[in-house]
């Protein structure tokens, strides 16, 4: 068959340092349809996509879905980075990757090369949408709709 539609593949584990310094590891969310949003402080368009994802959060957070943005930021800008994510209230999971780390497993793992890059993943573990750029929320909304109501 030609199906268009992108072979649903597995996530990877993500075992990562929050921006608290806990611990995280993406196996944890069992049961959970998870967003992944991978940004930084450094970001014009990611910074403007912000009030879209608290939407999505506000919407469905208690709809079995979890947010993780993942920071790929400057150790320095930490600080830069914890003002925007209290200024925007941006209530949900923050992971911090440091910039110089080009081969962090979690950027290797996903083939990050553009921020914002979004990536929604299903309870099952595997891949339903993935993007960059904030053009297409609305299919990863429509996408959540479906599966949420």
């Amino acid at each position: 068959g030609c199906s268009n539609t992108p072979s649903q593949s597995l996530a990877p584990e993500i075992e990562t340092t929050l921006i608290d310094g806990s611990q995280f590891k993406l196996s944890e969310l069992k049961g959970n349809y998870v967003v992944l949003d991978f940004w930084g402080s450094w970001c014009g368009p990611c910074i403007k996509s912000i009030p879209d994802i608290k939407r999505i959060f506000k919407s469905y957070k208690n709809d079995f879905l979890q947010i993780i943005s993942i920071a790929f930021d400057d150790i320095n800008d930490k600080e830069k980075l914890n003002d925007l994510i209290e200024k925007n209230k941006m209530e949900w999971v923050h992971g911090f990757i440091n910039i110089n780390d080009k081969n962090n497993p979690v950027i290797v793992d996903y083939s990050v090369i553009s921020f914002p890059t979004y990536i929604l993943i299903g309870p099952d573990r595997k891949i339903l949408f993935r993007d960059n750029g904030t053009a297409n929320f609305d299919i990863l909304e429509k996408i959540l709709k479906d599966k949420l109501n």
